[in-house]
Order: C-alpha cells, then structure tokens, then sequence
C-alpha cells in the first residue's frame, strides 16, 4: 500500500559524486540521480559505467510500493 504522504522525487543532477571504500574509489559520476524520500536521507543512482570496481550480483532484493523491485550488487 502506499501513503498519501509519503513523496518520492528522482531528478538528475550535475553534482560531482565519488564514492569511496576505505580510500579507494570505487564510483565516481557527474550525473547522478537524486532520490529524496520523506523521512529518508538523500541517495544517488549512478549508472553502471561510473562503477570502477567489480562488483557481483547479491542474492538480496527487496520490493518498494513506490519504487519497485531492487536488486543489489556486493
């Protein structure tokens, strides 16, 4: 179900966002999305190509009533 006061906004920006593990870069976009959710902090989308690192899929989804189903990558 979803709640009338819930908002999701996804807009694309021309922010600089670099991810970081430890101090390697792993991700690094100039184009991320911006997700804000109510009652959530700020996420960023980057798009595949920005990822530096070998990541492989997660046996790990989860489902959002506004956003879908998600799959992750470890």
């Amino acid at each position: 179900l979803t709640d009338p006061y819930t908002r999701v906004d996804v807009r694309p920006t021309g922010r600089h966002v670099q991810v970081l593990a430890g101090d390697e870069l792993v991700a690094e976009s100039h184009s991320p999305l911006r997700l804000d959710e109510t009652g959530l902090p700020t996420r960023w989308y980057l798009a595949p190509g920005d990822v530096r690192a070998a990541l492989e899929p997660s046996d790990t989804s989860t489902y959002c009533p506004y956003k879908g189903r998600a799959g992750y990558r470890d």
